[in-house]
């Protein structure tokens, strides 16, 4: 079931009558949201492990931590989203509409350095660019002086936010 499948389908308001929190809910489900990006981060990482990806295996726990840290913030906002909507094509659109800029400014297809001045600019304001740095410093195992740490506090201040608007 998606999110928008258990809310037309009263799924939600059936949980809501139990003796649970809604605040337990509300984890419960991004939780799970982020164990499955987790999940899925392993699968690619052992997938290049077999193409010769070399990783730091402490860097790899520190990544998967702030990859839970960016599955809280990606699925809080969603989440939040999806109720404010309660259709599955206005959250779709919504939802591309910001994430397609927010990955090309990451870094994560090609290098901001290989872009224009104002790109490498626009990508300063974007929380993900942060974490692709963070994810090529701990994979590698090279020094992650202040990349890391930064990525850490953006990604947990994000995901309070996104906590507080679900």
């Amino acid at each position: 079931f998606t999110l928008r499948d258990k809310v037309l389908t009263g799924f939600l308001e059936r949980l809501r009558v139990t003796p649970v929190s809604r605040v337990s809910l509300a984890l419960g489900f991004i939780l799970a949201s982020s164990v499955t990006l987790v999940f899925q981060s392993c699968v690619l990482v052992i997938c290049s492990l077999a193409f010769g990806l070399r990783v730091d295996p402490l860097g790899l726990i520190v990544l998967l931590a702030l990859i839970v840290l960016i599955g809280i913030t990606m699925a809080g906002v969603s989440y939040c989203l999806g109720l404010m909507t309660r259709e599955g094509g206005v959250l779709a659109s919504v939802i591309n509409t910001y994430v397609l800029p927010l990955m090309i400014l990451s870094g994560v297809m090609l290098p901001i350095t290989f872009g224009p001045p104002v790109i490498r600019f626009l990508a300063r304001f974007d929380p993900f660019y942060y974490a692709v740095d963070a994810a090529r410093a701990l994979i590698g195992g090279g020094p992650a002086v202040g990349t890391v740490p930064l990525a850490f506090v953006i990604f947990i201040a994000t995901s309070i936010v996104a906590l507080g608007l679900f």
